[in-house]
């Protein structure tokens, strides 16, 4: 079992194909390029467990992380596979990001910088899927079968439905710089696009002039920036270049007043 997640467990006799682990495998022929698919840690974090443990260990591993096909489809599995291998060591990609302190994201990175996860205990994060969990569409088998009507406006645009991407930046900070910020953001910004929705672009102090101003205004102006509170000067001079790529509104991040990261890089907001 991998001791850093405890979530991926492997049979020697067996083996694990999607963990590129042959089949009568011994612990020392593992190679030392070998990195759990979970986690993304090493092969020194392997340790033997009792078949007891191992039984338990594995069913919970399967059911959370499937097996994938030898020629996957491009469905949410197989960009899920992607995004765990990217995100090693910070997130492990689950199905359901519900804030559990069991996660990677939350209880196993005590002590290291801010990354995925709530701040503090996370005890909002957890609190507000609780809250949403309650609301439930009603299933209608008498009736005649019909779907729910999801489309609302904001600002006067017509959305898909009431949901739109966060305002989430920072891939150097935050993920392991598994991706460019440019990249993140054109995802964020085209994929609430391509959905029916809106995407938010965040600010992040690796990129201070903002990649999501021109990434928006690309899209003809499809999107959100948000920025982080700067001297006055700075930011009319952040919202003019808004004004120019025709954007659909601005927003500043209050609560970013303070962050550490920009603290860290020699600019406190």
């Amino acid at each position: 079992m991998c001791g850093f997640c405890g979530s991926f467990a492997f049979d020697g006799e067996k083996g694990d194909l999607g963990a590129e682990l042959p089949s009568g495998i011994k612990l020392e022929e593992i190679p030392e390029s070998w990195r759990c698919p979970v986690c993304g840690h090493w092969k020194g974090d392997l340790k033997e467990i009792s078949d007891q443990e191992y039984t338990q260990v594995r069913a919970k591993y399967e059911k959370n992380y499937p097996a994938t096909r030898e020629k996957p489809l491009k469905d949410i599995t197989y960009y899920r596979d992607i995004a765990r291998k990217q995100l090693a060591r910070i997130c492990a990609v689950n199905k359901v990001c519900d804030g559990d302190p069991d996660r990677l994201c939350q209880g196993m990175k005590y002590g290291k910088p801010i990354g995925f996860g709530g701040a503090g205990q996370g005890k909002t994060w957890s609190a507000n899927f609780q809250a949403l969990s309650q609301y439930k569409l009603k299933m209608r088998v008498i009736k005649e079968q019909g779907e729910p009507k999801l489309e609302t406006t904001f600002l006067g645009n017509k959305i898909a439905l009431p949901v739109m991407a966060t305002s989430i930046s920072g891939t150097v900070i935050s993920m392991n710089n598994a991706l460019s910020e440019e990249e993140f953001q054109r995802g964020m910004v085209e994929g609430a696009k391509q959905a029916g929705t809106i995407g938010l672009s965040g600010h992040t102090v690796d990129a201070p002039d903002h990649p999501g101003i021109d990434i928006i205004g690309r899209l003809g102006g499809w999107g959100i920036p948000v920025f982080k509170p700067q001297s006055q000067e700075r930011l009319l001079t952040l919202f003019k270049l808004c004004e120019q790529a025709n954007v659909l509104a601005i927003g500043v991040d209050l609560d970013g007043y303070g962050s550490t990261n920009w603290a860290l890089r020699g600019k406190p907001l």
